[in-house]
């Protein structure tokens, strides 16, 4: 159906964009690190 469809896109859309969010927290984690001291 068109409702699975778009939840299914959806999902797909918050995945990639949890998977940017812990790139980037992998990323700079060390940076953070630092700024925190």
């Amino acid at each position: 159906s068109a409702v699975a469809t778009a939840f299914s896109r959806y999902g797909a859309r918050l995945v990639r964009l949890g998977g940017f969010v812990a790139g980037y927290r992998l990323f700079w984690w060390p940076v953070e690190l630092v700024y925190a001291v």
